[in-house]
């Protein structure tokens, strides 16, 4: 699972956690085990507003985009995060809306 997050100002706050392919969104389970090789789910069928784009399957890999909030006074990491490749489940750590 790859995620590129797309950081945003806000208050709100954000926990993920994968198990395979079902992604954990703040206690929500999203589950992306029936997108096909080259398949592309778009995210007008997903109803989250932590979902930034569509959801493709390529190399037997998601790509998912994440909506990031973070602080005004958030690091310079949290403003900028890099994309990263999930290869173990559980929880995905994220410090003051960007990552550990």
């Amino acid at each position: 699972m790859k995620i590129t997050f797309h950081p945003q100002r806000s208050d709100k706050t954000l926990s993920l956690s994968r198990s395979g392919d079902t992604l954990t969104i703040n206690g929500e389970d999203f589950d992306f085990a029936n997108i096909p090789e080259s398949g592309v789910l778009p995210v007008s069928a997903i109803e989250s507003e932590f979902i930034g784009g569509p959801i493709k399957r390529l190399d037997d890999q998601l790509y998912i985009d994440i909506l990031l909030p973070h602080s005004a006074g958030a690091s310079q990491a949290c403003r900028y995060p890099r994309s990263v490749l999930i290869t173990q489940d559980g929880k995905i750590k994220l410090l003051n809306g960007g990552l550990v």
